[in-house]
């Protein structure tokens, strides 16, 4: 035995003669079980040197009741006195080494000591025994962070989560290390568009594939439309490269039939990631022919993020022959976990998505629109996304009937393949890194491509 455990236990003796003094007899007469059920009393109102003293009582009476000594320990630990502790959860060990919350404690006096290598020991000594005890599995991952064994660390939540998946301290610390993609996504979107004048009501079929490339994102899609009599067709292109690390772009290019879509569409735009005020900002320019006009848009946005809450806006400005059209969209998203969000927009102004060739249509103006968007994912590889809007619009030109509306209602499947995970390159137990949070938004401000 150690001299400062040695001198421990002469203390608290001595404790006992001086708090109880003329209970000795009182106390003599109860069993162990009993003066153990009082120390804990005395812990829970925080009288903690009383408590130890009653516990060696206790011990004299019972000294291979090892729940005692694992008690003291707790003790000891929440009075920094860890010298004392560490001594009583050896003297477990020696005795019951199948015992899982020494190990548990033990790991627990490294950690406040700093000493994360040995927390590790503790927990992979623990790990070995007949049950696995899950809060050793988290508490070696806590270690592994602390000495920069990110992957080794995530291999550990992972092994948690396969045994408890609704642990949520795991759960939690797995998502801040791991950075987990889907390299390629395949949707198909259906839209139904009613006008109540004017149109024929219109249906609309998106089929779009995005695949991960070496320097950003490339997405693929087709649109097919019919309104009426009529039947139309686009291709488009969108590149989004990685330009520097909290920059990227979009370059988009696209082909379609005469009657419905644009000839062609020509696009560009800058996006910047300012992470220390947690704001995104672009501008960019759009491009659309037809067969007798063109349109050239200029665009900018800018997105704030709060936590879970993000508002945004973008504006338009068109130049025409005489003076120009404009528009302003504004938008309100909050988001509950990952890919599940609920968005509103509101926007006023010359509608972008109603540019028309002026030859054979009429250029809406001044119109107003409201939205509602809700994402929601169905398993891991499968999202679903709902739209809604009303757009109250005006012809360009005088007419008796100059009011336009339409409702526009939408369904969009997402499927992600081929998953792949990894390890974010700095982080720590408390989940900071440079970066890391705002990289993670972005990604889901980058999934509406409205």
């Amino acid at each position: 035995m150690k001299w400062s455990y040695f001198l421990a236990v002469v203390y608290f003796v001595g404790q006992i003669n001086f708090v109880y003094g003329q209970k000795t007899e009182e106390f003599d007469r109860l069993d162990s079980d009993r003066i153990f059920l009082l120390a804990q009393r005395l812990e829970q109102k925080s009288e903690r040197k009383k408590s130890r003293a009653m516990c060696y009582m206790a011990l004299n009476k019972d000294p291979r009741n090892q729940d005692i000594r694992l008690f003291l320990a707790e003790s000891y630990l929440r009075d920094d006195l860890y010298e004392f502790a560490r001594q009583e959860i050896l003297h477990v060990l020696s005795i019951q080494p199948g015992k899982l919350e020494a190990y548990l404690l033990g790991a627990q006096l490294e950690q406040q000591l700093g000493n994360f290598e040995k927390a590790v020991e503790f927990c992979d000594m623990g790990l070995k025994q007949k049950n696995i005890y899950q809060e050793l599995l988290f508490l070696k991952a806590e270690s592994q962070i602390e000495l920069g064994q990110k992957k080794e660390a995530a291999q550990t939540l992972k092994t948690l989560l396969h045994i408890n998946p609704n642990h949520d301290q795991a759960d939690v610390m797995h998502a801040q290390l791991t950075h987990i993609e889907y390299l390629k996504h395949f949707s198909v979107a259906y839209h139904y568009n009613q006008f109540d004048v004017f149109y024929d009501d219109a249906h609309f079929v998106s089929i779009e594939g995005m695949q991960k490339i070496k320097r950003g994102r490339l997405v693929e899609r087709v649109n097919l439309t019919k309104r009426g009599e009529e039947m139309g067709w686009q291709a488009m292109i969108d590149a989004y490269p990685n330009i520097f690390k909290h920059t990227y772009g979009l370059i988009r290019v696209g082909v379609g039939s005469r009657n419905v879509f644009p000839q062609l569409t020509l696009g560009g735009e800058v996006f910047q990631d300012i992470h220390k005020i947690a704001l995104d900002a672009s501008v960019g320019l759009r491009h659309m022919r037809f067969d007798t006009s063109a349109y050239t848009l200029f665009t900018a946005s800018t997105v704030k993020r709060f936590n879970k809450l993000h508002i945004g806006a973008r504006g338009y400005i068109t130049p025409l022959v005489i003076g120009f059209n404009w528009r302003a969209n504004g938008h309100l998203a909050l988001y509950f976990r990952d890919n599940h969000f609920v968005w509103l927009e509101y926007g006023y102004g010359a509608d972008p998505d109603n540019m028309v060739d002026t030859a054979r249509d009429f250029l809406l103006v001044d119109t107003q629109r409201a939205g509602l968007i809700y994402q929601i994912p169905l398993g891991q590889r499968l999202m679903l996304r709902a739209t809604a809007r009303y757009t109250m619009a005006n012809k360009q030109l005088p007419d008796p009937i100059n009011n336009i509306n339409r409702w526009d209602f939408g369904l969009k499947m997402i499927f992600r393949l081929h998953k792949f995970e990894g390890i974010y390159p700095q982080i720590y137990a408390n989940g900071s890194e440079d970066g890391f949070v705002d990289d993670k938004v972005k990604q889901k401000n980058d999934q509406i491509e409205e």
